[in-house]
């Protein structure tokens, strides 16, 4: 008798500790979004995945993708490619249905943050006035040179850059 208790106790404890919560669900789903969209970006637009970085905060939830490009930039060329990569991820996040399901809502553009450091070819760093630096946060966009710190450029709203991008062809 004391024996099937025992091993009534063990299997509970086995199967209640199986179930994954929402979280961790949701978590595994954005991850597989994330390695997804890495993939993409390097395979289409030569960014190299650097980090990623979250936060669940209830009033500044967000996620940012960090890549490296190693090519020198125009403010246009360095607007093109961050509009691209804010939008890629944005539509393979909302584009996923479970995920969306389990969240009971889509991802808001102002949750995508991408960080891009741009070096030369050589991997060596941008001589100031260009762009080192490309950063969408909070749907603001700038683009920085690198002194002995980082140095804004330029900035614009995603929507100001969104309507200066020329729109993508498609067949």
């Amino acid at each position: 008798m004391k024996n099937n208790f025992f091993l009534l106790v063990i299997i509970m404890l086995l199967f209640s500790g199986c179930k994954k919560s929402e979280y961790e669900i949701e978590s595994y789903l954005e991850n597989k979004t994330i390695k997804q969209t890495f993939k993409q970006l390097k395979i289409e637009k030569g960014l190299i995945p650097t980090g990623v970085a979250q936060s669940v905060l209830e009033d500044n939830e967000y996620i940012e993708l960090d890549f490296n490009y190693f090519k020198p930039l125009t403010i246009e060329e360095a607007r093109e490619l961050v509009i691209y990569s804010a939008k890629t991820f944005f539509n393979n996040l909302n584009s996923n249905e479970e995920l969306i399901e389990l969240r009971k809502k889509d991802y808001p553009m102002k949750m995508i943050r991408i960080t891009i450091f741009v070096y030369n070819p050589d991997y060596s760093d941008i001589e100031a006035p260009g762009i080192s630096l490309i950063k969408l946060k909070k749907t603001l966009i700038r683009y920085s040179s690198h002194k002995e710190r980082f140095e804004k450029i330029y900035e614009e709203t995603y929507q100001e850059a969104l309507q200066k991008v020329k729109p993508i062809k498609t067949e």
